[in-house]
């Protein structure tokens, strides 16, 4: 919620592609620093931290621009239940990320716990759920940025 806070630092108020860019910036800088500071935790995995880390990116770029609408929503446009909407958005795709990865390294640490073979079958499914909903990231922000691109263009047609 507040990686893309520049949105209300900004003094005038910003159109919605602006706001939604000020919320893809500030995500996409913390999305970098983070996958630098994760990405140096465990050379022996670190493709597979490496990977993780560009779906964590996308999905936080996108949230990140979906929160930056959702200020917009609220300080420029007045709606409060828009950004409410947004934000719990934002939120559930964010948290969903969390609860697959985190459920894959559950079942990748925690094999010895059950049989392998069901682990692995976890996996796969979850890698699948993640798959999916990466697809879902980058098909969301792709349509975010044509939609706020001829919105863009509507208003400024004579």
């Amino acid at each position: 919620m507040l990686k893309p806070v520049g949105v209300l630092l900004v003094p005038r108020r910003p159109g919605r592609a602006e706001a939604f860019l000020w919320g893809l910036a500030g995500a996409c800088g913390f999305a970098l620093t983070e996958g630098m500071l994760n990405s140096a935790i465990d050379l022996n995995s670190w493709v597979t931290v490496v990977l993780m880390r560009v779906g964590t990116s996308i999905t936080h770029c996108l949230t990140g621009g979906l929160m930056g609408l959702g200020w917009y929503s609220l300080r420029t446009a007045r709606r409060p239940w828009r950004a409410i909407g947004l934000y719990l958005l934002a939120v559930t795709l964010h948290g969903l990320w969390n609860f697959i990865t985190l459920g894959i390294g559950g079942l990748a640490f925690g094999a010895a716990m059950i049989s392998e073979a069901m682990a692995n079958l976890g996996i796969v499914l979850l890698l699948g759920a993640l798959l999916a909903l990466l697809a879902f990231c980058i098909a969301a922000l792709i349509g975010l940025v044509r939609w706020l691109q001829n919105s863009e263009l509507e208003l400024t047609r004579p």
